[in-house]
């Protein structure tokens, strides 16, 4: 077995033996029944947030008080 042999076969085997992750992402998609994507233009925004509790009333989370919770006038870290 010359140097070219030996590589190309090692190529194949580790092949085989190295699990294959993108075959589980495939069927995590599968089971998904509908992705969810939402366009926002901010250039016509105006900051009433009123998005942010759209967003949380649709998918069940917690809805933001926008109206006493002051967010836009303290200085937040990134």
């Amino acid at each position: 077995m010359d140097r070219r042999q030996f590589f190309i076969t090692s190529a194949t085997v580790a092949a085989g033996v190295i699990p294959n992750n993108n075959l589980k992402a495939d069927n995590a998609r599968k089971e998904s029944k509908e992705f969810v994507g939402v366009l926002v233009d901010t250039t016509r925004c105006i900051g009433c947030r009123s998005c942010e509790v759209a967003c949380s009333a649709a998918w069940g989370n917690f809805v933001p008080d926008i109206e006493t919770d002051n967010a836009l006038e303290r200085i937040r870290d990134t």
